[in-house]
């Protein structure tokens, strides 16, 4: 091999590498922004719940016996239809309104906010009420919570019995401007070991027979201690310079593999 030929061989090597490059970026920075984006997606879809003399977010909200703000937070957690791993529906409700039935599953996140300028001490607790279901018969929902420090359900990340949400009790701080993440996980068996049992329950409440409500009720007061402080970071602090940081290296890598690809060809023409 001549000098010319090896010279060649090394810049096509060159090129091959530098054209190598450029497209691990390329990957690596769409997967980064497809990330970024997703984590964005997610943050949105999480309830936030603000804690604060200044807001009025919740179902029923006043003053405790003891002076402490008091959240009664009911939320209808169930969705109007539910689809599987396929996307097929499994569960449709006739009227547009919000069901359970058998089969279906759901998670449920929210966020306490202190939006005070002090520290909140706070109570969060729970409760299930089922109505419209006679004594003899239990709904087979399962359930379970996490909390900012770990799980609060007796089973941790095992489902146990939806009633047992009347045991779950947290008590933490929250610094101002901070955030406590929850979730409140359940499901309806499709097999709960009775077919029967399950097809009367699930028939009554599609037709909302039965009911399911869940209470979050938080209680709150003010905490002066300077050295009492808990609770996390809001995420997202500088989401849109990662974005736009991702985004033009997507952009830059692909155009600079567009051009070193376009020039290799063109001197390779002007060689042949």
């Amino acid at each position: 091999m001549n000098n010319g030929e090896s010279k060649q061989a090394n810049n096509r090597k060159r090129i091959g590498i530098i054209l190598l490059l450029l497209a691990v970026l390329g990957l690596i920075s769409a997967v980064v922004l497809a990330s970024i984006l997703s984590n964005m997606s997610q943050k949105k879809k999480r309830n936030y719940i603000p804690i604060g003399d200044d807001t009025s977010v919740s179902s029923e909200e006043g003053e405790t016996d003891e002076g402490e703000l008091e959240v009664v937070w009911s939320k209808r957690i169930f969705c109007v239809s539910y689809r599987n791993g396929k996307g097929e529906v499994t569960a449709l409700s006739d009227n547009g309104k919000n069901i359970i039935a058998p089969g279906t599953s759901w998670n449920y996140g929210f966020t306490l906010h202190n939006t005070k300028d002090v520290t909140l001490k706070y109570t969060m607790h729970m409760d299930a009420i089922v109505e419209g279901l006679d004594k003899e018969y239990t709904l087979p929902v399962l359930s379970r919570v996490e909390g900012p420090n770990g799980w609060l359900t007796r089973g941790g990340e095992d489902y146990t019995p939806v009633m047992e949400l009347n045991k779950v009790i947290e008590n933490g701080v929250l610094s101002p401007d901070t955030i406590a993440d929850y979730n409140l996980s359940w499901k309806w068996p499709f097999e709960s070991g009775d077919d029967e049992l399950d097809t009367m329950l699930g028939d009554m409440a599609v037709d909302h027979d039965i009911t399911l409500t869940i209470n979050i009720y938080i209680y709150a007061r003010d905490e002066f201690d300077p050295e009492i402080e808990g609770g996390d970071p809001i995420p997202g602090t500088g989401d849109n310079f990662r974005i736009g940081f991702w985004i033009a290296a997507m952009i830059i890598s692909l155009f600079a593999f567009v051009a070193v690809l376009a020039n290799n060809r063109r001197r390779n023409f002007e060689q042949a």
